[in-house]
């Protein structure tokens, strides 16, 4: 699968698999039965709560996936609040990472590992190999 992002309101049909942004409507997307959607929640501390389109999590199937990028122990645990609310793991897959030089790694398996959440954690493995060079 292709991996694409967007960041512009989508009025065509969508040919590859897509990351969402998790500000964006999806429900153009949400009849093409042969795609899936990674949907990113952004947190508090990415200073863009606000622009979540809370209505998207009406619209995720099981195959498609849900990603919080995480700044701190204070992020972690709103996320972990999301999960029961929107009763997300239920629906799909979800994906916890830290925020390359802000949250430790090995702290966030830590706390998964300690409240047994059934999350999979992913590392910004571009960023690891490479730091902070644009374009990567």
């Amino acid at each position: 699968y292709k991996l694409v992002g967007v960041e512009i309101p989508l009025v065509h049909q969508i040919a590859e698999n897509v990351f969402f942004k998790g500000y964006i409507d999806i429900v153009l997307y949400d009849e093409q039965d042969d795609k899936y959607i990674i949907l990113d929640i952004k947190t508090p501390e990415s200073g863009e709560e606000k622009k979540n389109h809370w209505e998207n999590l009406n619209l995720i199937h099981r195959k498609d996936e849900i990603k919080f990028v995480l700044c701190s122990r204070e992020d972690y645990d709103w996320a972990k609040r999301i999960l029961d609310q929107y009763q997300l793991i239920e629906k799909c897959d979800v994906l916890f990472s830290p925020v390359y030089q802000k949250l430790n790694a090995t702290d966030l398996g830590n706390w998964i590992l300690e409240d047994q959440l059934p999350v999979r954690m992913q590392i910004q493995l571009h960023k690891l190999l490479w730091g902070e060079k644009p374009g990567v």
